[in-house]
């Protein structure tokens, strides 16, 4: 069979769209993980700004 049918093209296109949300999952949730770190990086810097600050204020 050298042409595909339009059912096995379907079939093909489905089943790249399967890997690809995979692939897009989990990057996403790769990407959720770095928000998280990086929020809880800068409330940490802030906090320790506003330590600082009152340590400086007379």
């Amino acid at each position: 069979m050298t042409n595909p049918t339009t059912v096995d093209q379907i079939a093909d296109r489905v089943e790249h769209l399967l890997l690809r949300h995979e692939e897009l999952q989990k990057t996403n949730a790769l990407l959720h993980q770095q928000v998280l770190a990086l929020s809880h990086e800068r409330d940490l810097l802030k906090s320790k700004l506003a330590a600082a600050r009152r340590v400086s204020t007379p």
